[in-house]
């Protein structure tokens, strides 16, 4: 398909290879009038006197380098007279013969003028050039450079013009001229001046501005094989995306020169067959800059020559887009796959801009990379407007169809901008603000099936308290049975993590209870309780298996937080999940100490309704008997020296250190161990945060691991006694007052 796209645009008379990048022509000096602050009007043919009068007032040329402006006579030796030092008059009619001559062999679009700009006069006396450097565009709508050499005796400073592989000599050279010889070319051709081997080059050199009209629409130069080439590749349906077409122009541009009435020689005819085809097809047309990036496998040591090899990887970039009304549209960066570009002139027929070398690195060879910028017309059709704008711009999509939604009566409107959209209009961050947009959408159209579609992309911690009362309108439009089948969506997502936990919710029970004050089915509220404490069964299982004790005592507040919200949107909710979630903590205790349970029990005093209280007795009970064997053995005596704790490693060396531990007489063991087996058992103690000082006496062979339990073992156990004794008394009052209340 594009093969025909690109015959198109060759075919005939149109071939590429006959556009002109230059444009040459003479002028009688008698034409030309100029007058030198500091000398005065000088006249033809220039003596030898003038000359050096005119060197005199002139200064060493600079050049421009990117962002700088740089003096190097290797570069560029030549001397300057700049524009407001000069005064030069061209007889009008024959300046606008010259510029419409140059204007039609430069290809440039009918109706439109060349502006010439005087920039300054050049004077290359001997042994003086410029080396191949671009002119950079030095005024808005600049398309391009005229020089004039004026009639001067001179031998060499060859004008040397490179267009991709192009190239032309413009000779100036002579003995005994009486014309003024001209040059026009494009701003993004290459040039250089050959040194001047005898007498002196003097040029006054313009700056070529533009003026055009906005809209390349030439009728009359419709290309009716081009139409039928990009009906035939419009007509292809090439997966799910929108599809585009990107044809790379031959001439290079930046910001500034980018634009339809700005276009160069073939561009320029290119372009405006592209902009005619595109409304008799229905595309929307727009320019944009290209930057490709290629990088090959090279071989040699030489960086400045390497011999490259293979490609190896490439991609392109469209940035900068100009719309079809030639005004700068917001779109951002765009990556583009290579089977929807076609081109006339290969990109390495370009200069790269950039270029890295990369040597051997040790797990992979030699690189070349090379950048490229381009420019390009870009097509897609009318009917994919919406995706594309929302891929390209998406705030600002968003923010006309949130604007189509504030006005009633639009719903049918709203509801064709959402289906266009389709997969584009997820393309955002999933976030509660987010969520309160486009659920506002969602009851906007009154869609179910759109609807769910707006919404199913968003995650399961979206469940808050500030939701709560959007999800009630949402179930009251579409219904309990629709909200279910979306919350079931958001679990098979899987991206709802809270430090770890898939689906568990932090803040559950104050959700809960906002969705069921603002007219929440039960039905939801249970199906959000049953998937929380499915998923926190899932993960203690997890945390039981192979966490270490000191990582669940870091975070066993967050723990503890968590499955007390959890309890108190049960008692709000459901005494079935209520049974559930006591047995499963009391059946972890490890997970969820008895001390730190009582505070749950204590939260909990004001929750529970009477039909739930058999099931808050079962952890009231559980509490009591659980302390009450504790406080029954009493204080630790001060000769128990015995640690009840386990190991997670079963070898026959952590099985030693056990019954150290387990000892109620040993305070102190020395054990001769090899390094491996030493820094193991170390390492064994260190994450059980055990009350025992550990060190190595390095005599002897091998080195001794000293392990001596310390005084900490009864300060914590006098700590957890008197806790004990604490939240038994407070057991007791609560279970009393849970009584009367539920009286």
């Amino acid at each position: 398909m594009l093969e025909k796209v690109i015959d198109a645009l060759t075919k005939g008379n149109d071939s590429q290879e006959s556009r002109c990048f230059y444009a040459e022509h003479e002028l009688n000096p008698r034409d030309i009038q100029i007058k030198v602050e500091g000398l005065g009007q000088i006249n033809f043919p220039l003596n030898q006197q003038d000359i050096q009068k005119l060197i005199a007032l002139s200064s060493q040329a600079k050049f421009g380098l990117r962002d700088q402006t740089l003096l190097d006579k290797n570069i560029r030796n030549t001397q300057e007279i700049s524009a407001d030092q000069l005064q030069v008059t061209i007889n009008e009619t024959t300046l606008a013969t010259l510029l419409d001559k140059m204007g039609k062999t430069l290809e440039i679009s009918e109706g439109a003028t060349l502006i010439p700009h005087l920039h300054n006069m050049l004077i290359y006396g001997p042994d003086q050039f410029f080396d191949k450097h671009q002119d950079s565009e030095k005024l808005k709508n600049m398309i391009g450079t005229l020089v004039i050499v004026l009639p001067v005796p001179h031998i060499g400073g060859d004008l040397i013009i490179e267009h991709h592989k192009q190239h032309h000599i413009f000779s100036s050279q002579n003995i005994d001229c009486t014309m003024a010889k001209c040059l026009a070319f494009y701003a993004d051709c290459c040039h250089e001046v050959k040194k001047i081997t005898q007498g002196y080059r003097i040029a006054l050199t313009y700056n070529l501005v533009l003026e055009a009209k906005e809209i390349p629409s030439e009728k009359h130069r419709i290309n009716h094989q081009l139409i039928s080439a990009l009906k035939d590749y419009f007509s292809v349906k090439k997966g799910s995306d929108p599809l585009k077409l990107v044809y790379f122009l031959d001439h290079s541009y930046t910001e500034h020169s980018l634009r339809w009435n700005m276009l160069k020689g073939a561009d320029r005819i290119n372009a405006s067959a592209f902009y005619v085809a595109a409304q008799e097809l229905n595309l929307i047309p727009h320019l944009a800059l290209v930057e490709i990036h290629e990088t090959w496998t090279a071989e040699g040591d030489d960086e400045e020559d390497p011999e490259i090899r293979e490609l190896i990887d490439d991609g392109t970039t469209l940035s900068y887009w100009i719309g079809a009304d030639n005004q700068k549209l917001s779109f951002h960066s765009y990556r583009i796959s290579g089977d929807v570009i076609c081109w006339t002139k290969e990109t390495g027929d370009f200069e790269p801009s950039e270029t890295d070398y990369q040597g051997y690195m040790g797990n992979y060879g030699n690189t070349m990379d090379y950048w490229y910028r381009r420019a390009a017309i870009v097509l897609w059709h009318e009917s994919s407007r919406i995706p594309m704008n929302f891929d390209l711009d998406y705030e600002e999509s968003m923010k006309e169809l949130v604007a189509i939604t504030k006005s009633p009566g639009q719903e049918e409107k709203a509801l064709s901008v959402v289906k266009k959209a389709g997969k584009y209009l997820l393309n955002t961050k999933e976030n509660k603000i987010n969520f309160g947009v486009f659920s506002d959408i969602a009851l906007y159209i009154q869609d179910k099936e759109v609807a769910q579609f707006i919404l199913y992309h968003f995650e399961w911690a979206i469940l808050d308290s500030d939701i709560a009362q959007t999800l009630v309108k949402l179930q009251n439009l579409y219904g309990v049975s629709w909200c279910l089948d979306l919350m079931e969506r958001w679990k098979q997502e899987k991206r709802s993590y809270s430090y770890g936990k898939i689906f568990i919710l932090k803040n559950i029970n104050s959700f809960i209870r906002d969705f069921l004050d603002c007219g929440g089915d039960t039905r939801l509220a249970i199906f959000v309780l049953n998937t929380q404490m499915t998923a926190i069964i899932k993960d203690d299982e997890r945390l039981s298996q192979s966490t270490k004790p000191s990582v669940l005592t870091s975070i066993l507040p967050e723990r503890m937080m968590t499955i007390t919200n959890t309890l108190k949107a049960g008692c709000a909710v459901s005494g079935f999940l209520l049974n559930i979630i006591v047995k499963h903590i009391l059946s972890r205790p490890v997970l969820y100490p008895e001390l730190n349970l009582v505070d749950v029990f204590l939260a909990l005093k004001d929750q529970v309704s009477s039909e739930q209280k058999d099931d808050y007795r079962l952890l009231q009970f559980h509490l009591e008997k659980t302390i009450r064997e504790e406080l029954a053995l009493g204080l630790r005596s001060e000769d128990d020296w015995s640690i009840k704790t386990k190991l997670p490693c079963q070898c026959e060396h952590c099985k030693t250190a056990l019954d150290f531990l387990r000892s109620k007489t040993d305070i102190k063991k020395v054990w001769p161990l090899v390094a491996m087996i030493r820094d193991h058992v170390m390492s064994t103690f260190h994450d059980l945060d055990l009350p025992v000082d550990l060190s190595v006496e390095k005599t002897g062979s091998p080195h001794k691991l000293i392990m001596v339990k310390n005084d900490k073992l009864y300060k914590k156990a006098k700590e957890k006694f008197d806790k004990l004794n604490i939240c038994y008394q407070k057991l007791k009052v609560i279970a009393s007052y849970i009584e009367r209340k539920n009286s």
